[in-house]
Parts: structure tokens; sequence; C-alpha cells
């Protein structure tokens, strides 16, 4: 019977998905829109920029819900007490924070899952997302201001924020699949000790 955390997981799969493909459909028809002179940007931002958000805003819900059910999931299963899912998801939410609470709550999930290696591949691709985040919400702010301006002036703030959100939706995707795997051998293992 699949969990909660396993049902979420499928859904923010599918999601992560979703938020690569509305990504590349940004950046390639941004670039469009940018060296096509007949083509009213601000309009056009609006137009594809709130249903594209929508999906990224789902895609970050969805990956908070991921997290809490996979805490009270591990919770309820094992000894697993090093914060409470809640306490988990205070620290993915709360600005500035959430990078240092990122690193903590997957290098807690690492040690304890025992995700091969201590789970320096886990560790090292959120410290890419730390940086990554870091640097869209940079170009984030930059790119509010240049809105105001002519934006076809500024192609590589465009693609860069894009190509910067499609490699952290890219980590993120390689992240949750590590933790749903090694939680499936985790389970696997304790179904196997409980046979007697």
């Amino acid at each position: 019977m699949e969990t909660k955390t396993q049902k979420i997981f499928k859904a923010l799969k599918l999601l992560l998905y979703c938020c690569m493909v509305s990504v590349i459909f940004r950046m390639c028809f941004s670039s469009i829109a940018i060296f096509s002179a007949s083509v009213n940007l601000k309009k056009f931002n609006g137009i594809i920029g709130w249903p594209l958000s929508g999906i990224g805003i789902a895609e970050t819900v969805v990956f908070i819900l991921w997290i809490y059910y996979l805490f009270d999931e591990l919770q309820k299963k094992t000894n697993f007490r090093p914060f409470t899912p809640g306490s988990a998801v205070v620290m993915l939410v709360v600005p500035v924070y959430h990078w240092w609470g990122l690193w903590r709550v997957f290098s807690v999930l690492a040690q304890f899952l025992k995700i091969e290696n201590g789970g320096a591949a886990l560790k090292q691709l959120v410290q890419m997302i730390i940086i990554i985040d870091v640097t869209t919400m940079i170009l984030a702010i930059n790119f509010t201001a240049v809105l105001e301006m002519d934006i076809r002036s500024n192609i590589y703030l465009t693609v860069g924020f894009s190509i910067a959100s499609l490699v952290m939706y890219i980590l993120k995707l390689s992240i949750i699949g590590i933790v749903h795997n090694s939680m499936n051998q985790t389970s696997g293992e304790q179904e196997e000790s409980d046979i007697p």
C-alpha cells in the first residue's frame, strides 16, 4: 500500500517535470519575443508569467508537504527524532534561514537513511541548490527592476534566470529521487529484519 509520502513524491516529481517544461517554454518564447519587434513584452510576460508562476508555487507547496510527511512517516516508523515535521518545514520556509535549514534537513536525512558515502552526493546537490537559490534571488531582484526598462536589451538576464531555474529544478528532482530511493531501501531492510 502506498503511503502519503509516496503519493506526494509522485505528484512532486510530476510538478518538477512541469516546472522544467514551463521554464524551457518561457525561455524559448521570451527569446522569440525579445527579437520580435511586433510583440508587446509586458503583455506577453503577463500572459505566460501567471500560469507558469502558478506551477512553480504549486511545486513549492507540494515540496513542503513532501518534507512534512516524510519526517512524519520516519517518526512513526522509526526512532528518528532530530526535529519534528513542523520544524523541518519551518527550516525550509523562513527567508534566509532556509539556506541553513535546507542543508540541515537533508544532512540529517542523509545520515539517518545511510545514503552511500555519508550522503556526499546529496549534500553536494543541496550545496548547489543553495548557490543557485541565492543566484536566482539576485537575478529575480534585478529582473524585477529590468521590467520597468526595455527588456529587449537584457536577454542575458532573462535567459540566465531561466537556466538557473531549470538547473535548480533538475537538482531538486535528483535530491527527491535519492531520498525516495533510500527510504524504499531503508523500509525494505526494516521489513526483512522484522521477519523471524
